[in-house]
C-alpha cells in the first residue's frame, strides 16, 4: 500500500514539473517603450518569408498579433508559421523581419527578458530596436547591441482580443 502510494505522489511531482516547465505562449501585442497606441507590425501584413517588421499605430489587425512567451521564444505571428528572424549573422544593425520558423535557427532564437528586452539567445549581446528610438508609422526594426535602460529595446506586451 505504501509502495503504491509513494508511485503515485512521485508521478504527481514528476507531472507537476512538466506543467510548470511549460512555457505559456500568449498572442500580444508588442508595444514600443511602453506606448500602447503603437505596435510591432508586419508592414503592409504581407506574410511573405523577408518581409520587414515595423513600428505602426495599433489598429487591430492580425499584422499586429504576435505569440510570445517569458524565456527563451520563438517569436511568431499569431496564427502561422512565421516568425521574427535577425539575419544569417547576428549584428548591429541588420533588418528585423519574419521568416519561415525553423526549429533551431540562431537567428529567430528569442528571449524575452524580466526587464522586456527581446534578446537574440544565442548572442545575447543583440536586442530587437526601434531604429534611432522613432516610433513613428514605418520606422523599421533592428537588430542593435542590448543597453540597458535603453528604452528603444523595451517591449511591453498587452494581450489582444482575438
Amino acid at each position: 500500500m505504501f509502495v503504491q502510494f509513494a508511485a503515485t505522489i512521485f508521478l504527481v511531482t514528476v507531472a507537476l514539473d512538466l506543467v510548470s516547465a511549460t512555457p505559456v505562449i500568449k498572442t500580444v501585442q508588442l508595444h514600443p517603450f511602453g506606448q500602447l497606441g503603437k505596435c510591432l507590425d508586419l508592414q503592409g501584413n504581407i506574410r511573405l518569408g523577408g518581409q520587414p517588421v515595423q513600428v505602426y499605430d495599433c489598429n487591430g489587425s492580425s499584422a499586429q498579433n504576435w505569440e510570445i512567451s517569458e524565456g527563451p521564444t520563438l517569436v511568431k505571428l499569431a496564427g502561422t508559421n512565421y516568425c521574427l528572424d535577425s539575419g544569417d549573422t547576428v549584428a548591429d544593425g541588420n533588418r528585423i523581419e519574419v521568416k519561415i520558423c525553423k526549429e533551431g535557427k540562431a537567428s529567430q532564437q528569442w528571449n524575452y527578458t524580466d526587464d522586456k528586452h527581446i534578446k537574440n539567445q544565442v548572442n545575447e549581446g543583440q536586442c530587437v530596436d526601434t531604429v534611432k528610438g522613432n516610433n513613428q508609422n514605418g520606422n523599421r526594426v533592428q537588430s542593435w547591441e542590448c543597453s540597458s535602460p535603453s528604452q528603444h529595446q523595451v517591449w511591453s506586451t498587452a494581450r489582444t482580443s482575438t
